[in-house]
C-alpha cells in the first residue's frame, strides 16, 4: 500500500471526484461518489483502495438516471482529505478553489482537470460537422465570485498545457427548495484548441 499521506496522483484523483459528482460528509464521517459511469465509480474505487486500503459499499441511487453510489465510511481518512483540499458538506454553498498543491505541479493539474470535465464538461453542436466543449458549475448567487474565481483557476490549469478559453459566463441558475438562488458559471474551450484539449487532458464523452 502506498504512504497514505503522500501527495501523489491517487489523492489527487480522489479530491477531484469529491468536488464534482462526489460529497464529502460535513461531520467527516465518510464520502462518496455518485455517478452513472460505472468504469468511473470503478476508477474511484480502486484509487481509494490503492491509497488507503479501504473498501467501501455500492448502493444504487433514486430516480431514472441508474446512478450508482460507492459510499466509505471513515472519520480519519474524511479529515485527512478535506485538510487536502476535498471540500465537505454542499459544494454549491461552499466557497473553494482548487487546491494549491495540485495547481503547482502540471501532472496534478492535467489528472484534476480530466474528471472535472468528465464530471462537469459536455459538448455543444455548433453544426453537423464541429462542436465544442464547455463545462459548467452551478454556485449560491451570494458566494459566486467564489465560484468565479474556482473557474478561472481552471482556466489558468488549462493555459499550462496551451489550451485557450473563452470568457467565464455568469447565466440564470435555479431556485432551491431551501430559497436560494443558484448562479451556473461557464466557459468553453476555443473551437482551435479543441484538438489540444482532447490529446493534453483527454475526453470521455
Amino acid at each position: 500500500m502506498k504512504n497514505k499521506n503522500k501527495r501523489d496522483l491517487d489523492l489527487v484523483k480522489i479530491i477531484a471526484y469529491l468536488n464534482c459528482d462526489g460529497h464529502l460528509y460535513k461531520e467527516l464521517k465518510g464520502f462518496y461518489l455518485s455517478a452513472r459511469s460505472r468504469d468511473f465509480i470503478l476508477d474511484f474505487k480502486e484509487a481509494v483502495y490503492r491509497k488507503f486500503g479501504l473498501k467501501g459499499l455500492f448502493e444504487l441511487g433514486n430516480g431514472e438516471g441508474r446512478t450508482v453510489i460507492y459510499r466509505v465510511l471513515n472519520t480519519e481518512v474524511a479529515k485527512f482529505l478535506n485538510k487536502n483540499g476535498a471540500i465537505k458538506g454542499n459544494k454549491v454553498l461552499t466557497k473553494f478553489d482548487v487546491p494549491q498543491w495540485i495547481k503547482r505541479r502540471r501532472e496534478f493539474s492535467r489528472l484534476y482537470l480530466a474528471i472535472c470535465f468528465f464530471c462537469e464538461g459536455h459538448k455543444e453542436k455548433r453544426s453537423k460537422k464541429s462542436s465544442r466543449i464547455a463545462i459548467n458549475f452551478n454556485k449560491w448567487e451570494e458566494i459566486s465570485d467564489s465560484g468565479m474565481g474556482y473557474m478561472q483557476s481552471l482556466k489558468e490549469m488549462l493555459l499550462k498545457f496551451k489550451i485557450s478559453t473563452g470568457k467565464i459566463g455568469k447565466q440564470k441558475g435555479n431556485l432551491r427548495k431551501d430559497g436560494k438562488i443558484t448562479k451556473t458559471l461557464r466557459f468553453r474551450i476555443k473551437t482551435s484548441d479543441t484538438d489540444t484539449f482532447i490529446k493534453e487532458i483527454g475526453w470521455y464523452k
